[in-house]
């Protein structure tokens, strides 16, 4: 199977809107690279731990052609950034993605 997310309670497979957040460089990464050609889960399991993220499934029709509009904020109470399909909001992001995009 192909997981598309490096967390078990987070959507893995299918037509997704994620957005991932992970350190510059953190020791772990070592861990996984050595780890990864032996046991690919536990390198999941170890960069479920340095990377963070958020994702929802989109439910669409992938056939047609669709608008997307992404909108990020600069903080305050309202979440850091929003997907819309078609006018319709998909998902929020409530965390700041680290500088520089």
């Amino acid at each position: 199977q192909n997981y598309l997310s490096f967390r078990e309670d987070k959507p893995a497979q299918g037509f997704l809107a994620q957005a991932f957040r992970s350190p510059r460089f953190h020791p772990l990464l070592l861990e996984a690279g050595l780890t990864f050609p032996f046991s690919k889960r536990r390198a999941r399991k170890t960069l479920s731990q340095i990377v963070d993220e958020d994702s929802a499934v989109v439910s669409a029709d992938v056939t047609q052609w669709h608008n997307y509009r992404l909108e990020w904020s600069k903080g305050g109470s309202a979440p850091f950034g929003s997907a819309y399909l078609e006018e319709h909001q998909v998902r929020f992001a409530t965390r700041r993605p680290a500088p520089t995009l």
